[in-house]
């Protein structure tokens, strides 16, 4: 693939149909095992035209936004990259079939149709019974175009509108876990320097076998497929449901397809330690040589715990691969070294939290705390930690994460005030914490969500962390903040999500209580279990922590 100066996203769908030596199976779409179809570069491009001619015959121009309510990978790809051939700009949407709380995709919804200007939205034939009411309150001028129509109609857009590596290419809505999603404004330059510098640290080429069940709509899923493509290599795309269904199937096609590379948040690993043996009968999982985990904390225990059950199935420690990134700098932001796998940190927990000092001490010391390096930052990438003061801070000192690169984001679209906010000149302020080790990057939590009790700092991760580590816990949904005391104090919530009830739940509440207290020292001073589905979470199925101590002191978070 040629270098990124100069490109845009529609002249690698040109580069992609015009090489000869690509796969004619670059893309493959599966239905659970079945293989529903393979698309090669040519077919990539008409497919990409057909629904570029659809949108231009329903108004679309270049610059406008479209919004993407997709439930079918291919229908996602083939709409996205005909958005991108008609010059237009995609803006990707959480489907609501996956939403637990309607009234939370309804806000969210309409907020972002509000802000991206859009006027139309392309949607499954499902979806679109679900949106007819969102339609109305965007008023007359917004319409929604079902998928379906313009099946088969044989109708192209030869030539894309000239574009340019500066224009605007997408708008990738942040999940809101910290707020009110803003769009994310990225140029064809952010999107393909952050997939040129992908490929360059994992060293992807056409050998290589991407398998994917990450929905498209989110950053991970979408910029994932597209370094693939970039460097020439195969996707193969399953269905975020059927992972939901199955989590083992994930795992078999990488082991049938002999996948290669294959990204995943910590829960997914995590749910797969809860495979059965007769589930994972036959698999080898040698082929795979970068597992990516990102998009959420890497847990320390979820690694241990992967590479010991799957050494039996071929995958090697090597192959794990913390990484860090977010949608302000496109995605990736630091990788680690091919074949080191993951490195933990074992730190003085005392000494974190009153110093904000990652002092590194034997693992078999009491009080510590164990974190997962992320890497190193991306070949063009610079990053640094801050203090409050904006001064730079030695290796091992906590402060805020701050990025430097290509990928950086042109800022959020329309909010001038949200994007000063969070630029520094050309530094992007992630707003993460975090410290680097020995050139390696370690993020230790949210700079709004830090937990500060007796002038010490705690992560909210480390609670959390304690908390879905007592059985009976739902994995993943525990949500920990501070809110005001009659005494004028912070208390502790804890709240977590359990199926059981009666007199299990008091149990389990207490529990967790000795679980906080063990990891950081002190017992939260309210921890209460709730109904699975009932703490407010993100696109990518983080739990939002503010939004969920919002409606813990209005009373309005209830069971579902």
């Amino acid at each position: 693939m040629t270098t990124p100066n100069d490109t845009t996203l529609a002249d690698i769908l040109l580069q992609l149909a015009a090489d000869e030596t690509a796969r004619p199976d670059m893309l493959t779409y599966l239905r659970g095992n079945q293989e529903l179809e393979t698309v090669s570069g040519v077919e990539l491009l008409a497919r990409a035209q057909c629904a570029a001619a659809a949108l231009r015959a329903n108004g679309v121009m270049a610059g406008d936004r479209v919004l993407l309510m997709l439930l079918s990978q291919a229908d996602f790809v083939d709409t996205f990259l005909g958005a991108i051939w008609a010059g237009a700009v995609p803006v990707p949407l959480f489907p609501p079939i996956f939403a637990k709380q309607p009234g939370d995709f309804i806000a969210n919804f309409s907020k972002i149709a509000a802000s991206s200007g859009a006027r139309l939205m392309v949607a499954s034939d499902k979806i679109i019974p679900m949106t007819q009411g969102f339609a109305e309150q965007l008023g007359s001028g917004f319409r929604i175009l079902p998928r379906s129509s313009w099946n088969n109609s044989g109708e192209r857009l030869e030539e894309s509108p000239a574009s340019g590596p500066d224009d605007l290419a997408l708008l990738q809505f942040t999940s809101g876990s910290t707020g009110v999603p803003k769009g994310v404004a990225l140029s064809h330059a952010n999107i393909v320097a952050n997939v040129h510098a992908i490929g360059r640290a994992v060293e992807l080429n056409a050998d290589d076998v991407g398998v994917s069940w990450l929905p498209l709509y989110h950053d991970m899923g979408l910029i994932g497929v597209l370094a693939t493509l970039y460097w020439g290599g195969r996707v193969i795309l399953l269905s975020p449901l059927h992972f939901a269904k199955d989590p083992a199937l994930w795992l078999r096609v990488i082991s049938e397809h002999r996948g290669t590379l294959s990204p995943a948040p910590n829960f997914a690993y995590h749910r797969c330690l809860r495979l059965t043996d007769e589930e994972l009968a036959g698999l080898n999982l040698s082929s795979w040589r970068v597992a990516f985990n990102g998009s959420e904390p890497v847990r320390p225990d979820t690694v241990h715990d992967f590479n010991t059950r799957f050494a039996a199935y071929g995958f090697q420690p090597s192959a794990f691969y913390p990484v860090y990134g977010l949608a302000e700098h496109t995605l990736a932001v630091s990788f680690p070294s091919l074949g080191q796998g993951a490195h933990v940190d074992t730190v003085d927990r005392g000494k974190l939290a009153a110093e904000g000092v990652a002092e590194t001490v034997p693992a078999t010391d009491t009080d510590t705390m164990s974190l997962v390096s992320v890497g190193t930052p991306l070949e063009g990438v610079t990053v640094e930690i801050r203090d409050e003061q904006d001064a730079l801070l030695p290796e091992g000192f906590v402060g805020e994460v701050l990025v430097r690169s290509a990928s950086v984001m042109a800022g959020y679209f329309g909010n001038a005030a949200a994007t000063a906010e969070v630029m520094s000149g050309d530094w992007l302020r992630t707003g993460d914490l975090g410290y680097l080790k020995d050139g390696m990057l370690f993020i230790t939590g949210r700079i709004k969500d830090v937990i500060i009790r007796a002038g010490r700092n705690y992560y909210p991760d480390d609670i959390e962390s304690a908390a879905t580590s007592v059985s009976g816990v739902q994995g993943g949904r525990a949500a920990a903040f501070t809110v005001p005391a009659t005494d004028g104090e912070e208390h502790v919530v804890v709240l977590a999500e359990s199926d059981l009830s009666g007199q299990q739940l008091a149990d389990v509440s207490q529990a967790i209580a000795s679980a906080v207290a063990r990891r950081v020292g002190f017992q939260p001073e309210h921890v209460e279990l709730r109904a699975r589905g009932t703490l407010p979470v993100t696109s990518s199925g983080k739990v939002q922590r503010r939004l969920a101590r919002a409606r813990f002191l209005s009373g309005a978070l209830q069971n579902p």
